[in-house]
């Protein structure tokens, strides 16, 4: 499906979901400075929207919550990353603090996250259905109704958006593996598998029923290589990718200009 196919009739049902509070807007936050004034953005433009949701880093609660008190939000409520150690390449503990550097454990840790501290289950007791997930450092990318509406018809349980792939384009890629479409990081591709021979890329955004059985997940993790302080850094992370992999998944093709801001997956 691609964005010029959607049509009226549809976008409106989009707006509908907005309007009647069915949709959860749920931003990740990936735990860099840099994304701060995006986040800002973000949580400004969506005041229209009663049900959002932020993933943060465990390290970053005191400048969120510092943060959303200057805006003045009050419909926003904070999820936490869950941690695992943060390893040298050779796989030891990183030496030179008085305990263990850790890391997050990837953007799939709000599948478990929504389901252990009760928000999801909340969210539909008072008739949510829908979860809206992008990451912060993408401002371009929100709610949008021709997307919810779409999803809303679709009959599949995830929609994801995509764009036409670009040389080197290191985003997640949207292949056929197992007998059907998914996403995937390019990191798992196996050689001899080209990245150029792919046509589409995510642009790492989800929408998915809140009503899920998410119990049926199963999480890869995968070894990630970061610079950080300029030392390289090694964390095991699991993907919300693998929500495509679990459940059917429809895709629609996006306009890259006014949906993708070009920055690498983190995925």
């Amino acid at each position: 499906k691609t964005f010029e196919d959607i049509d009226v009739d549809t976008r409106k049902i989009g707006e509908n979901i907005v309007a009647d509070n069915q949709v959860a807007f749920c931003l990740l936050f990936d735990g860099t400075d840099d994304e701060l004034p995006f986040l800002v953005k973000k949580l400004e433009a969506s005041k229209n929207i009663q049900e959002i949701w932020l993933l943060i880093p465990p390290s970053f609660i005191p400048e969120i919550y510092l943060i959303l008190s200057s805006l003045g939000t009050s419909n926003v409520k904070v999820m936490t990353n869950y941690e695992t150690f943060a390893l040298t390449p050779d796989n030891r503990l990183i030496d030179g603090f008085a305990s263990p550097k850790l890391s997050i454990c990837g953007r799939g840790d709000l599948i478990p996250s929504l389901q252990n501290n009760g928000i999801l289950e909340e969210f539909v007791s008072v008739g949510g259905k829908y979860v809206y997930v992008t990451p912060v450092k993408n401002p371009l990318l929100s709610p949008d109704p021709m997307v919810l509406g779409q999803h809303a018809i679709g009959k599949k349980p995830v929609t994801c958006e995509v764009v036409d792939r670009r040389r080197f384009d290191k985003r997640d890629i949207l292949c056929n593996h197992a007998g059907f479409d998914q996403l995937v990081g390019q990191h798992r591709l196996m050689y001899p598998a080209d990245p150029d021979y792919f046509t589409y890329v995510g642009v790492d955004s989800y929408v998915f029923d809140a009503n899920l059985d998410f119990n049926t997940m199963t999480f890869s993790w995968h070894r990630m290589k970061r610079t950080i302080d300029n030392k390289i850094v090694i964390s095991y992370e699991r993907s919300l990718n693998d929500l495509t992999f679990t459940f059917q998944t429809q895709y629609v093709k996006v306009p890259r200009t006014s949906r993708l801001m070009d920055h690498d997956s983190s995925e």
